[in-house]
C-alpha cells in the first residue's frame, strides 16, 4: 500500500477540481495550481493549498497529477525554460499525466522525467466532471510498477476503476 500523502494537482478545471477535492476528502495534503484566482480561493475554502506557481505546488509532492488538455500544455508545465516543474520535482515523485496525448509523446515522456528522478504514469481518464466530483473516474494507466505502488492510494481516491 502506498504511503504517499502529499499530492499536487496542476490544472483545477472541470475535472481537475473534482479530483483535487476527492483527494482532500480522502486525507491527502493537496497542493493545487491553476491560473484562475477564483478557483484557487474556492480550492482553499475546500481544504486544499492553492498555488499560482506550478513549481511551488510540486516541491514536496510525492504524486503530481497533470490535469491539463494537451501534450503542448504538459510540455510547457514540465519543461518550460522559465517555470517548468521537472527540475523542482521531489526525487522519486510519480507524475500522473492524464491528458490524452499522442502515443509517441507519452512514450518519450517517461525517460525524460526519469532524467529528473521522477516516474511517469500515462493515465488518460474518462468519466467527465460527474466522475471527477464523485471519485469515480475510469483511469486507463500505464507505467512502471514502482510508480503504481507509490500512486495507488491517490489513484484509488479519484477513480472507480484503474485499467
Amino acid at each position: 500500500m502506498s504511503m504517499s500523502r502529499n499530492v499536487a494537482v496542476i490544472g483545477l478545471g472541470a475535472m481537475g477540481y473534482g479530483m483535487a477535492k476527492c483527494l482532500v476528502t480522502s486525507g491527502f495534503s493537496v497542493q493545487g495550481c491553476d491560473v484562475r484566482a477564483d478557483t484557487l480561493s474556492r480550492f482553499e475554502a475546500d481544504g486544499g493549498t492553492p498555488h499560482t506557481s506550478a513549481r511551488d505546488a510540486v516541491r514536496d509532492a510525492e504524486i503530481v497529477f497533470l490535469m491539463v488538455v494537451s501534450a503542448e500544455q504538459v510540455e510547457t508545465i514540465l519543461f518550460s525554460d522559465s517555470d517548468g516543474v521537472a527540475c523542482a520535482l521531489k526525487d522519486g515523485a510519480g507524475v500522473v499525466a492524464t491528458s490524452t496525448v499522442p502515443p509517441q509523446y507519452a512514450k518519450e515522456l517517461g525517460p525524460r522525467l526519469a532524467e529528473h528522478g521522477a516516474m511517469m504514469i500515462d493515465a488518460p481518464v474518462s468519466g467527465g466532471m460527474v466522475g471527477a466530483d464523485s471519485g469515480n473516474l475510469t483511469v486507463m494507466a500505464a507505467g512502471p510498477d514502482q510508480a503504481f505502488d507509490k500512486a495507488k492510494d491517490a489513484l484509488d481516491a479519484v477513480s472507480g476503476t484503474v485499467y
